[in-house]
């Protein structure tokens, strides 16, 4: 499909999945913050997980929606659950029993651990998608760009920075404080009162673009991102733009 950016629109992305190729960084940081918990042994890169583990790891990577969702993979794997769907996932995660403030303390901890005994690893750990830094730093309109997360705040400016990424601090809004990207959204086009005809949205999860699309706006897949072939065909059924990689690269380079 053709994707254009037109003068005077605002494009709006998501961050892992979309930019950033986080996943290892992310199963790895779980992996040893559940082991934390569980009180098991810690591993110093995925080439010590058991490949089943880590290949079924990989898989359930493309429901998930926060950071601390990667703790409730090594979860569910270990009571050798599989869920096959969105809705499935979302339903075991419903079911927790537990304390989910547990969860997520464990999983920051462990990231900022790694942050700080290995910041260069961190960082190489996380990197972008082949050809979008470059694309991204040729854009035309570098404020027009916006970012759209639920990683936390500090890690994804961190990364940012790193990245030499054309994002200002003031156009990163992260959806970790309960408030949800189609809100976000709704509240960029307020504060800026752009129409909804001239705001692109980017995101590789599927639920979220099905959602975010009750905005209004111009909403797209990222099947490059962590999705599977089902979740690609649920959003193409619903009448919604999916696009690639070289195309979402080839509209940056082709702005308005």
């Amino acid at each position: 499909m053709c994707f254009r950016i037109e003068e005077g629109d605002v494009l709006a992305l998501d961050f892992d999945g979309v930019l950033l190729d986080s996943i290892h960084e992310c199963l790895l940081t779980a992996y040893n913050a559940h082991q934390s918990i569980q009180g098991g042994r810690r591993i110093s890169g995925l080439g010590d997980m058991d490949p089943e583990l880590l290949g079924d790891a990989g898989y359930l990577r493309n429901y998930i929606r926060h950071g601390v969702d990667y703790m409730h993979i090594f979860r569910i794997l270990k009571g050798r659950s599989r869920p096959a769907s969105q809705a499935a996932f979302d339903e075991i995660l419903q079911q927790y029993s537990g304390d989910p403030a547990e969860l997520m303390e464990a999983f920051y901890r462990e990231r900022r651990h790694f942050f700080g005994r290995d910041m260069q690893g961190w960082f190489d750990a996380n990197p972008l998608f082949p050809g979008v830094g470059e694309a991204l730093k040729a854009f035309p309109r570098p404020e027009s760009l916006k970012v759209i997360s639920t990683k936390r705040r500090d890690f994804l400016l961190a990364l940012i920075r790193h990245h030499g990424l054309p994002i200002s601090e003031e156009s990163v809004y992260t959806a970790d404080g309960g408030i949800s990207k189609e809100e976000i959204i709704e509240s960029i086009l307020k504060k800026e009162a752009c129409a909804a005809s001239a705001f692109h949205f980017i995101d590789d999860q599927a639920d979220t673009v099905l959602r975010c699309a009750a905005t209004g706006v111009k909403v797209y897949h990222a099947r490059w991102g962590y999705c599977t072939e089902e979740q690609i065909l649920t959003v193409e059924r619903a009448g919604l733009p999916s696009l690639d990689l070289d195309t979402f690269i080839q509209g940056l380079q082709t702005a308005g």
